[in-house]
């Protein structure tokens, strides 16, 4: 949807009544790294006003003010501030001028002489490798904010996000940072109740991919498939079945050797699948540290590990009824 600020597209879900100001220098592209970003935030209830900056002229006060009116005439209340290159440094500065704000974001921004915001969380996105703008310019931004502030490096990124892959990446966190930080919104996902233990709700979080978000109880997990299948933003289904297999393993055998006392110091396995013409093979190769253990003790561990729940579960006989929901 456009709007009446120049350059600018709104995307709002239905509800939403909190907003997100995207002020950036992305080159236009599909979707590019703005409408990445702007879609990871709708998918959790935030609406969304971009702007892409005109090339040459620096990003100053007024922009963000139209920016603001814009969002605010949809009956939007802007409360997420990001600012890309220098109006991530504008973003900083204007922090405190805008009504009801309760976070800002900066991507490749430089520090400047400006002053803090002295309310609201911050996030720092910055690459160390960032051939523009340098990284210092960030560890200066984050030693003079005070908290709630957080830094993010994207490893291997450029100043303009060009790989999908990063791309993706930051849009994914900022997604996941923001509502942390927002007053709740009308069409926010989260604010439906989390399901009960025992139960696993999976969604779609993706418009055009693949990517899901899962609730376990309080805790909110994330499934992909690489790429060019998916876009590789999180685990692939059977490396989630894999690190519940190979948790519940390293689990049993702590338990187990606890409950004996026995001088186990560390746990770890590996989990790897295997596709064969007569089925499916797990591997698990599980490493037992611990210089007093005996050889009989290791064994007996490694007998235990066997016997983990989601073993036998896999191993035994084993029912899925689907159904449409109601």
């Amino acid at each position: 949807m456009t709007t009446g600020a120049p350059g600018a597209v709104l995307d709002v879900p239905p509800g939403a009544t909190v907003g997100a100001l995207l002020l950036h220098r992305f080159p236009d592209g599909d979707p590019g790294v703005a409408g990445r970003i702007a879609a990871a935030l709708v998918r959790t209830g935030i609406a969304v006003l971009r702007r892409e900056l005109e090339e040459g002229r620096p990003a100053d006060i007024r922009d963000l003010e139209l920016a603001a009116d814009a969002l605010r005439s949809r009956g939007v209340a802007p409360a997420l501030l990001i600012g890309h290159d220098d109006a991530g440094t504008l973003a900083l500065a204007a922090a405190e001028s805008v009504d009801g704000l309760a976070a800002v974001v900066t991507i490749g921004a430089r520090s400047g002489e400006v002053r803090m915001p002295t309310r609201g969380a911050l996030l720092v996105v910055h690459s160390p490798v960032d051939e523009r703008v340098s990284i210092d310019h960030a560890r200066r931004i984050v030693d003079a904010a005070p908290h709630p502030r957080s830094l993010l490096t994207a490893d291997g990124a450029d100043h303009l996000l060009t790989s999908p892959r990063d791309a993706d990446f930051v849009a994914g966190v900022i997604a996941s940072w923001a509502p942390r930080h927002l007053p709740p919104t009308a069409s926010d996902p989260t604010s439906r109740p989390a399901p009960p233990r025992g139960v696993v709700d999976v969604r779609e979080r993706d418009a055009g991919g693949l990517a899901q978000s899962i609730e376990a109880g309080s805790h909110v997990l994330a499934a992909d498939e690489p790429e060019p299948v998916g876009r590789d933003t999180a685990p692939n289904p059977f490396d989630l079945m894999l690190a519940g297999l190979g948790a519940c393993t390293s689990m049993t055998v702590r338990l187990y050797a606890d409950r004996k006392g026995w001088p186990l110091d560390h746990v770890e396995v590996r989990a790897s699948r295997t596709r064969r013409d007569d089925g499916e093979r797990f591997d698990l190769v599980v490493t037992l540290e611990g210089d007093a253990l005996t050889a009989e003790q290791r064994e007996r561990l490694l007998e235990v590990a066997d016997r983990c729940p989601v073993h036998r579960v896999l191993t035994g006989p084993l029912e899925i009824v689907t159904r449409a929901a109601d």
